[in-house]
């Protein structure tokens, strides 16, 4: 009895030790998946609602095309951004179309959600490695709650695919950075992770950067950091020399592309407030709401660099570094010198860009910066010294934040293609003609779209005025003879070979580009019978009858 009675507590301790691990794993795993269920509600949500508008236009037409085509379009430098991408959604229409799936919005804009759900999740893995449980779960909320990333999330471009590969590529390399020795399992993810990053988006080289730039000061900061670092210099400056082999294929063949930026303006130092702005303004009703938000957000970065890392921040942390779910880890402080690269390179670097040739300051590819501003206010929520006060601020952004996104959902449509077209497509007669311009903004690709997936019978004719032709060897220039579209020498020859035609506008550019397509309507109205027209405010279409 004795023995028995001496073994049960032994028994009992190696249970606890054993189970430990096993209750930390299922917490995980709950959080996990309170994230990716929260995630995809959030970017699930009113997927299919909104209409395609050009940009994804551009984004299907590309797709639909056959493999040497999408080759010729990146080989040929017109269209080398958003590569991956395009690749990934062609075999996605393809399974799709195998399937017998019809390629409706939902299914066309879901691999994007479905990347943004995966960003999520990497934000807090990040977040939970290196600044605690608690600031990773804040910061996980933060970025999947933000409407603008919500706007890339339902939006048929690369965008939420290069977050996640950008967030994957900082993850990769922090993880792979051990204090004994280093995780080439991890380092695999950086290089693969980094390279694919720039393939989906362009701009994500301007966060490879922020990444070089911490390193460089992680070697010669006084941090917990720097002797790791510096041990893992070759491995590190290895994997930065084999992410540049891996794209310089797409350095040359972009090495032009600077020009097809032209819509983007030069820069001023009032942009950027101007971005944040139009952000705001997305929830209209909810602005003032949305600006007390932001500058919450604002002062909980401060507090995050602040604390983590002024002299006065290194005296706090002391008591910072418990065991419970507030608590910031003791990397954090080189942590928040890489999160606050990855957020300032980004912004500073695209705007001295901007000041050149190349405009690339701009809110769409500044979104690379998100995880990283949301991991800061992760840090700086789990920086407050209150329990209390930290779980109040989570429950008073939260209820910010559902009240902001019904505002967000309102208002993301924007651009309505689909009721036009679907009245073209109502009115349709075998014979009849289609003409579109503006193509040079696209105007033809949504109106495509929207026929081809609907099953209509009315398309775009080799012989329409202004229509895009693509040259499936070389790509060349879709839209070179865009103008055609207002040549009443060649309606004339058109409109012989069409008992009806329908001629769409839509995407006009300026006041002079509006004051060339009244003019193309007066000739038409005058030559020709008017029979009707629909307009959803971008895009009207107008049918005209030959004359007898």
């Amino acid at each position: 009895m004795l023995d028995i009675t001496l073994k049960r507590p032994a028994v009992a301790k190696r249970a606890g030790k054993a189970d430990a691990p096993l209750v930390s794993r299922r917490t995980q795993t709950l959080i996990i998946a309170s994230i990716i269920s929260l995630a995809a509600l959030l970017d699930l949500w009113w997927l299919g609602k909104p209409s395609i508008w050009m940009d994804e236009a551009i984004s299907i037409d590309l797709a639909r095309q056959p493999l040497h085509t999408l080759a010729a379009a990146f080989t040929s430098g017109v269209a080398p951004n958003m590569g991956l991408y395009f690749l990934l959604l062609h075999g996605w229409i393809a399974l799709g179309s195998f399937l017998h799936i019809a390629p409706s919005e939902v299914f066309i804009r879901l691999p994007s959600a479905v990347f943004a759900i995966l960003a999520s999740v990497v934000v807090y893995l990040l977040g939970e490695r290196f600044f605690g449980r608690f600031a990773a779960i804040v910061a996980a909320l933060a970025f999947t709650a933000n409407g603008w990333q919500l706007t890339y999330a339902q939006d048929a471009r690369s965008y939420s695919l290069q977050l996640l590969l950008v967030s994957l590529t900082w993850l990769g390399l922090f993880a792979a950075l051990r204090p004994d020795r280093l995780d080439w399992r991890w380092w695999s993810v950086f290089v693969v992770a980094g390279a694919l990053s720039v393939y989906a988006q362009s701009i994500s080289g301007l966060a490879l950067v922020a990444l070089g730039v911490t390193c460089g000061l992680l070697m010669v900061l006084p941090t917990t950091w720097r002797e790791r670092v510096r041990r893992a210099f070759p491995a590190i400056a290895a994997g930065f020399v084999a992410i540049g082999v891996l794209i310089a294929p797409f350095a040359y063949v972009s090495r032009h592309a600077g020009a097809s930026m032209a819509w983007v303006p030069a820069p001023t130092l009032s942009h950027l407030a101007q971005h944040a702005a139009t952000v705001a303004l997305k929830y209209r009703h909810a602005l003032g709401l949305a600006l007390v938000v932001a500058l919450v957000l604002a002062l909980l970065v401060a507090l995050a660099v602040g604390a983590l890392l002024s002299p006065w921040g290194r005296r706090q942390r002391a008591w910072l570094l418990r065991q419970d779910g507030g608590a910031l880890k003791s990397d954090a402080a080189p942590l928040a010198i890489a999160v606050s690269c990855w957020l300032v390179v980004p912004v500073v670097a695209s705007y001295l860009i901007s000041l050149g040739p190349s405009h690339i300051f701009t809110s769409r590819y500044l979104i690379v910066v998100l995880p990283a501003l949301s991991l800061l206010v992760g840090a700086g929520v789990a920086r407050l010294p209150w329990r209390a006060l930290r779980l109040g601020l989570c429950v008073g952004g939260a209820l910010a934040l559902l009240a902001l996104l019904p505002a967000y959902y309102a208002n993301a449509q924007v651009e309505d293609w689909r009721a036009p077209t679907q009245w073209l497509a109502q009115h349709y007669q075998p014979g009849d003609g289609l003409v579109a311009y503006n193509n040079l903004e696209g105007c033809q690709l949504p109106v495509a779209y929207y026929l081809w997936a609907d099953g209509s019978a009315a398309h775009f004719t080799p012989d329409s005025p202004g229509a895009l032709h693509v040259d499936p060897t070389t790509y060349g220039n879709p839209e070179a003879d865009y103008l055609a579209a207002l040549d009443p020498a060649a309606l004339s020859v058109y409109v012989s070979h069409h008992p009806r035609i329908f001629f769409i506008e839509g995407r006009l550019s300026d006041n002079a580009d509006v004051a060339r397509v009244k003019t193309a309507q007066a000739w038409l109205d005058a030559h020709y019978h008017f029979l009707g027209q629909t307009s959803s405010g971008i895009v009207t279409i107008r049918l005209y009858g030959a004359t007898s």
